[in-house]
């Protein structure tokens, strides 16, 4: 089994095995998970 580490948005289509992530820290508050969804949609 192996993962990515690679940041950004996941499109129909992507290999399943090297999906982008976000990155979110135990610190980050609800309202920055928030923002990151909303940038990555805005990207992507």
């Amino acid at each position: 089994m192996a993962v990515t580490t690679v940041q950004g948005k996941v499109k129909p289509g992507d290999n399943p095995y090297t999906l982008k992530r976000l990155y979110i820290l135990r610190t980050d508050a609800i309202h920055t998970m928030t923002m990151a969804d909303r940038i990555a949609n805005q990207l992507g």
